[in-house]
């Protein structure tokens, strides 16, 4: 789908909620695994609009002004969404292409095809981030599409990390300090008793002079 339904009735929110809010929505609690509370905020708006069109003492003109108000609170929600999700999905793969040896570990495709997607989900956010500018006010809808598009580049990108292979090398990186920190210790302990040994034997060298002195 490449726009958004218009939003002329009931019938066509309806299949605004069921084509594209409830997929993104879907994406970000699977990915999240929790439901962010200003998301539910806007759902609780959307369904008190959408009750409103069942109260008898409303007129037509009325009733279509509410699920026009039902529809933006949606769209609202569906483009925190995909912000919401956008951000989790930068976070995580930035952690991943900071981290150089990391990367080379836990990635399953060719490091540069990995790279060279990332600077594409990278500037298609700085795009939408100027095209979003641009439709305050004016087309909610582009700027989810958008958005939608670049979470998909970026839901990708999350596919071809392991998150074992990440388990796998943060133990190892443990073990390696703990191993390093042991080392580190015994060296400096016997440092110190070579130290003490060779200080005790100088006296020792000294004292002995002396006497013959």
């Amino acid at each position: 789908m490449n726009g958004l339904p218009d939003r002329s009735n009931f019938d066509t929110f309806y299949k605004c909620y069921s084509e594209v809010f409830v997929p993104a929505y879907s994406d970000l609690t699977g990915y999240l695994l929790f439901k962010p509370i200003p998301i539910l905020h806007s759902i609780e708006n959307a369904f008190s609009h959408v009750m409103q069109c069942c109260n008898p003492d409303l007129n037509d003109t009325l009733r279509e002004e509410n699920i026009k108000k039902a529809n933006h609170h949606l769209e609202r929600a569906t483009l925190d969404c995909y912000k919401i999700l956008f951000v989790k999905i930068d976070t995580n793969i930035s952690s991943i292409v900071d981290d150089s040896e990391l990367r080379k570990f836990a990635v399953n495709v060719p490091e540069r095809d990995f790279l060279t997607q990332y600077f594409v989900f990278k500037q298609k956010i700085r795009d939408i981030r100027l095209k979003e500018i641009q439709n305050i006010g004016v087309n909610l809808e582009e700027t989810i599409v958008l958005y939608r598009d670049a979470v998909k580049i970026g839901l990708k990108l999350i596919e071809t990390i392991d998150d074992q292979k990440i388990t796998d090398y943060k133990n190892l990186k443990r073990k390696e300090a703990w191993q390093k920190t042991v080392r580190d210790f015994i060296l400096g302990v016997l440092t110190g008793l070579i130290a003490s040994i060779i200080y005790g034997n100088w006296s020792t060298i000294v004292a002995f002079f002396r006497n013959w002195i």
